[in-house]
């Protein structure tokens, strides 16, 4: 028992290094997850995925943050269970409950679901048994986006998609979100010109409510903007500058 605490503690003094499913060991079974007001009673789960194609199991940690680095963690969800060892090529479902809290009601709000995984120790005097020893081992693991998502929102996200306004500035095209949800960018194009909407990290995301000014040349004419779904898939919308 001391020795797994000493390893949880190592692991978590460690540098989380965020990858592909295919190089991380694990995946998981969506892009995104959706909360919904409706389901606080039952909660919601996502599966974590150990790849067919790995050698050894995997020590498991999973959480709710409140932003990408994981440093902030008071956040009004928990998830279930919060450490497993998942065996190769084997699957095992979180699920995700939420505690009493105050988030808004008139528009989504989003957190961060985490899954550590640590590959455990290969000890060959124990032939092909494996355990989790005291050893540094360099975590990897994948992050999602969680929105929660109030019951009554005044319109749905499928025709939300198509309310976004872009406008001309001195700066470039303004995309100003009018809808109480959260609208990821996958590409803009401008009289057929790509507009760099990846200029920073996450700066594609607009939050309800708000606008973000992309730097372009071309500033007027017929627009094309695509939204990533709920699924990860990608909804098309055409406009003019306004």
């Amino acid at each position: 028992m001391r020795s797994l605490k000493k390893y949880i503690l190592i692991v978590l003094g460690t540098s989380v290094l965020y990858s592909v499913s295919a190089t991380a060991g694990i995946s998981l079974d969506g892009t995104r997850i959706i909360f919904r007001e409706e389901n606080e009673k039952i909660g919601t789960n996502i599966q974590v995925r150990s790849a067919v194609t790995s050698e050894t199991p995997y020590l498991v940690k999973t959480q709710i943050t409140q932003d990408t680095t994981g440093q902030n963690n008071t956040v009004p969800f928990i998830t279930t269970p919060a450490l497993f060892r998942l065996e190769p090529g084997n699957a095992n479902q979180v699920r995700i409950l939420s505690k009493p809290h105050n988030l808004a009601k008139d528009r989504e709000s989003i957190f961060y679901f985490r899954a550590t995984a640590v590959p455990a120790t290969h000890l060959p005097e124990q032939d092909d048994n494996y355990k989790l020893g005291g050893e540094l081992q360099l975590a990897s693991g994948n992050v999602i986006k969680l929105f929660y998502r109030p019951k009554g929102l005044s319109i749905s996200f499928d025709q939300a998609a198509a309310e976004l306004v872009l406008s001309a500035t001195p700066q470039g095209i303004k995309v100003s979100n009018p809808t109480p949800y959260y609208l990821t960018l996958s590409s803009i194009m401008v009289q057929g010109k790509a507009v760099n909407i990846r200029t920073t990290p996450g700066r594609n995301m607009i939050a309800p409510f708000s606008d973000v000014v992309f730097p372009h040349q071309g500033t007027s004419g017929t627009v094309q903007w695509q939204i990533i779904n709920d699924y990860g898939g990608i909804e098309t919308s055409h406009g003019k500058i306004q």
